[in-house]
């Protein structure tokens, strides 16, 4: 899993005044005798390798090539004479010179197609996944050339929507969707904002504030309020002339009349008050002023015309013309500036077809509902005639029933339907036949009419009755007693009495099974119909309540687990859990819940781990507006919904791994706490932060972290706990591998101090890319004081980093301590594997102690040791179907999660469960639970571990809305 487990070694400068720090060696990583413990020993590429087995040259693998060791040397594996070039077959020789090729399973291959990607071998051939040349592009056919690949063709003849709902008829053209006509919105009024709505295509009328004119020369500065054009100040009309009446008219603007005998003047151009409709004359030194009728003015009005003077006053002319022939818009003219709108109306109209009724405007356009024409009859097709608008009925000559009894082959002609009779002929000369509606065909005896040439001649179709031809006359003796049949296939043993059949006893209709309904027809027989539903008992007592599925009864859900392999689907009877399944021979149900997170947004959860001082859980938030993630950590209770601890939310930084007391995430985002003291709180960044970045090489993002609980040695009184942590990820600004020891120390004074040594890496060509890490604890001899005291503390000895390499793939790098200095550098352990790695964690318990097991995408379990020889570990035929995300093998359990896909499309999330008790590489030893499964994103599982309660699953699924929600899921141990 993401948390990343790393081995840290106390070293003396962690502790104030300890010294002579040493470190056993591990048992399975001892070294040579006579060899300085600080120095790295060599170890022969085909050291404990059989000869002619695969190997890695130290000079590393040469892509496309293949190695084994022989006479001790790993060298390239010679060609064979039996390579048929298939990458598929495994070729060899026989003794007797026989070539063999037999077909693989597994492994990468290339079939030379453009159009397939993903091949892997299977039975012999390279199996391929068609390439996915859709781009997304409507206007485009998406073809694949098996030489070239994807292929994008411009298709003319598609349509397309450009996503603007103002325009109309959008269309293709040289592989782009190009708009059509633009939907215009003016409703010739100043004061709107007319535009087209590109989400709905309706148009929107939104009132401005724009300067407009009002039509009232009296008023100035008009401006537009609430779609309507409001009047400002009124307008100043004072010339400044003593000897003029000053005053303003509505339709005239400002008007300036001569007081008669006050304003003097030479000529009757000096008497001019401005006003069109008044008369100016100079008379004896004096002007005078007259009121005017007739002449042309201006009403300020530009929606008038022929404005002329009347009294004094320009009075208004007709309305200026802005009819379009339209029924349906409403035709307006603008006050402002003359000009004409038209808006559409919804008013009853006359669309010009007969044909049609109830007219009525939409969109500009008038159209209304067709006129139906229906008579009811079938022998008539009904249609409207355009040019009356009449409804016409003209006569067809489709089949159809008269719903006449004795006719056949009905058919429509003159508008009515009518057959030919049928006929009732039974071919007996004594019999009347005719056909009689309701009944059908009937026949009656002619009275008297028996005669007869010959026995044959007297058949009355009744097997009740003997019949004979006696001196040309027919006679019906009774059968009594014969066996019969009365045409009721629900009885049996029928008789003749008094010449007619009599049904016998009811036929019994029972075949014994519950899960069917029996009956019986009487023109069939006994009818036995399939039942579902209902409860059923299929003979085994583990399965429980068994149910009536399609007439078989169908095992329930399995009660039992004894004697069933683990992960083996069951029922523990509680509707609350689920999935349940069988584990260690008794069921268990998973238990899920959900982490409350963030109100209209995604939550999700990162990494889990389960230690002695709890269960903790890291993960991030992000809003619906955002994707700024704020990160938190959460403590979990077996069962319970998770709790955020406090002082740990983040913004702008998500968690991503969390180990015991130790969670790192992005940017530097780092946190510890002191295992020692179950509440002791949660500290972001602290002395831990800085003693990362003391040497200058700061953390950019975290993807690994593994800590180990410490404590203080007997009679060093002055330490209160030791933490040791291991940090990995990348370094800011280069991106470069990151990992870093350090050590915690908290004093009994309540002070916290940190050290952390160096992050260094050997031997690698480009920097690989840290995903996850591990690692195992040790014990460290610390000693201190004068005379000294000296005891055992817990402290790191190893650790394991799953790396991706710069090209892709899966690599472990490791180091181990003996001398009690801080891990690394890191050395290359090689490449075990053509897919990415995600996590590491070191198995725990069982015969495969010392080992470790890496997982990642499409299934890559690998398990080695830590100086390499990692190699795949087969779980399932499927596993390649899989990405996992995170491993934990330090308990009861070794836990795998993750994602498979399905053949049939279903995407599956998987918990991967193995004993620990045998080898892991054994075949079928590995239970496989499907805890979640969808048509389409599942969500995720991101975290697993266990401990001695249970085990814990954390994740993320999408929730209604397409957010994602966080849940965990609990299994408890058997």
């Amino acid at each position: 899993m993401r948390k990343t487990r790393f081995a840290f070694v106390i070293a003396g400068m962690a502790l104030a005044g300890c010294s002579d720090l040493t470190v056993p060696a591990l048992p399975d990583a001892p070294t040579e005798a006579g060899t300085d413990a600080k120095e790295e020993v060599a170890k022969p590429p085909c050291e404990g390798i059989a000869e002619g087995a695969p190997c890695i040259p130290a000079g590393g693998v040469v892509p496309g090539k293949e190695y084994v060791c022989q006479d001790g040397s790993c060298v390239e594996k010679p060609s064979s004479p039996c390579d048929d070039q298939n990458p598929c077959t495994a070729d060899s020789q026989d003794g007797d010179g026989t070539c063999r090729h037999d077909p693989l399973n597994e492994g990468a291959c290339e079939d030379d197609d453009a159009c397939t990607t993903d091949g892997t071998c299977f039975a012999g051939h390279c199996a391929s996944k068609p390439v996915d040349c859709d781009d997304g592009n409507p206007c485009t056919r998406d073809l694949c050339d098996k030489k070239t690949g994807c292929v994008h063709p411009a298709d003319e003849d598609a349509t397309c929507d450009d996503g603007d709902a103002c325009t109309k008829g959008d269309f293709c053209a040289a592989g782009k969707c190009h708009g059509g006509g633009k939907l215009v919105c003016d409703d010739g009024n100043a004061c709107t904002t007319d535009e087209c709505d590109a989400g709905t295509g309706s148009c929107r009328f939104d009132p401005n504030s724009a300067p407009c004119s009002d039509g009232d020369p009296c008023t100035e500065i008009d401006t537009c309020s609430g779609g309507a054009c409001t009047g400002g100040v009124p307008t100043n009309c004072d010339d400044g002339e003593p000897c003029t009446d000053d005053r303003c008219l509505p339709t005239q603007g400002c008007v300036h009349t001569i007081q008669p005998g006050c304003l003097p003047c030479t000529v009757d151009g000096d008497c001019d008050d401005g006003n069109p409709c008044s008369t100016e004359a100079c008379v004896a030194t004096k002007c005078t002023s007259e009121p005017a009728t007739g002449p042309a003015c201006d009403d300020f009005n530009p929606c008038t015309e022929g404005d002329a003077c009347d009294g004094g006053v320009c009075s208004p002319g007709a309305l200026k013309p802005c009819d379009e022939p339209n029924p349906c818009t409403d035709d307006v003219c603008n006050q402002l500036d003359g000009s004409c709108g038209h808006t559409y109306n919804t008013a009853g109209c006359d669309d010009g077809n007969r044909c049609t009724e109830a007219d009525r405007c939409s969109d500009g356009t008038c159209a209304g509902m067709p006129v139906a024409c229906a008579d009811s009859n079938v022998c008539t097709d009904d249609w409207c005639d355009p040019a009356t608008g009449g409804c016409v009925f003209t006569p067809n000559s489709k089949p159809c029933d008269d719903g006449r009894m004795c006719t056949a082959n009905d058919a429509c002609s003159a508008s009515v339907c009518a057959g030919t009779p049928i006929s009732c002929d039974d071919g007996k000369a004594c019999t009347i036949d005719a056909c009689v509606e309701g009944s059908g065909c009937r026949h009656e005896d002619i009275a008297g009419c028996t005669s007869c040439a010959n026995d044959a001649g007297c058949n009355d179709n009744n097997a009740c009755t003997q019949d004979r031809c006696i001196d040309t006359q027919c006679q019906f003796t009774p059968l009594d007693g014969t066996p019969c049949q009365d045409g009721n296939a629900c009885t049996d043993n029928d008789r003749c009495a008094s010449g007619t059949c009599l049904g016998g006893t009811a036929k019994v209709c029972d075949d014994g099974k519950v899960c069917t309904a029996n009956t019986c027809d009487p023109a069939t027989g006994c009818v036995f119909a399939p039942l579902t539903g209902g409860e059923c008992d299929d003979g085994d007592a583990c399965t429980r309540p068994d149910t009536c599925q399609a007439g078989v009864c169908a095992a329930g859900p399995l009660v039992c687990c004894a004697g069933k392999p683990d992960g083996t689907i069951c029922s523990d009877q509680d509707n609350a859990t689920g999935p349940d399944f069988c584990l260690e021979s008794k069921c268990v149900g998973t238990k899920k819940v959900t982490y409350a997170g963030v109100t209209n947004g995604a939550t999700y959860l990162t990494d889990v781990d389960v230690g002695p001082t709890g269960a903790w859980a890291t993960g991030y938030t992000t809003p619906s507006m955002t994707v700024t993630p704020t990160g938190f950590i959460a403590m979990l209770s077996f069962g319970a919904a998770p709790k955020p601890a406090a002082g740990t939310s983040v913004m702008g930084k998500a968690f991503r791994a969390v180990s015991r007391s130790l969670a790192v995430g992005d940017g530097g985002l780092v946190a510890f706490r002191l295992s020692a003291t179950a509440s002791a709180p949660w500290k972001v960044g602290d002395v831990l932060l800085t003693a990362l970045k003391d040497d200058g090489d700061a953390p950019g993002d975290l993807l690994g972290a593994f800590s180990v609980p410490g404590g203080c040695p007997k009679g060093l009184t002055t330490c209160s706990s030791v933490e040791a942590y291991l940090v990995a990820g990348v370094r800011s600004g280069t991106k470069d591998p990151f990992a870093k020891e350090c050590l915690v120390t908290a004093s009994t004074s309540g002070s916290v101090s940190a050290a952390c040594g160096a992050s260094k890496f050997n031997d690698f060509q480009e920097p690989p890319r840290l995903a996850a890490a591990s690692g195992a604890a040790g014990k460290c001899n610390v000693c201190s004081g004068m005379p000294p005291v000296c005891g055992p503390v817990s402290c790191m000895s190893e650790g394991v980093l799953a790396a991706v390499p710069a090209n892709g793939g899966a690599t472990t790098l490791f180091d181990e301590t003996t001398d009690g200095s801080f891990l690394g550098p890191f050395a290359d352990a090689g490449a075990f594997g053509m897919w990415d790695a995600a996590d590491v964690s070191r198995i725990g318990t069982g015969p495969s102690a010392g080992q470790y097991l890496v997982v990642g995408q499409r299934g890559l379990v690998s398990a080695g040791k830590l100086h390499g020889g990692f190699s795949y570990v087969a779980t399932s035929d499927t596993q390649a179907d899989c990405d996992f995300r995170s491993v934990d093998a330090r308990h009861d359990y070794t836990l795998i999660v993750g994602a498979c896909t399905t053949t049939d499309g279903f995407r599956d999330l998987v918990l991967l469960l193995h004993p620990n008790a045998s080898d892991i590489r054994a075949p079928g030893s590995w239970a496989r639970v499907v805890l979640a499964t969808g048509k389409s994103a599942s969500g995720e599982l991101d975290g697993v571990s266990g401990d001695a309660t249970g085990i814990y699953v954390v994740g993320s699924e999408p929730g209604g809305t397409g957010t994602a929600v966080a849940t965990v899921r609990y299994v408890p141990n058997p």
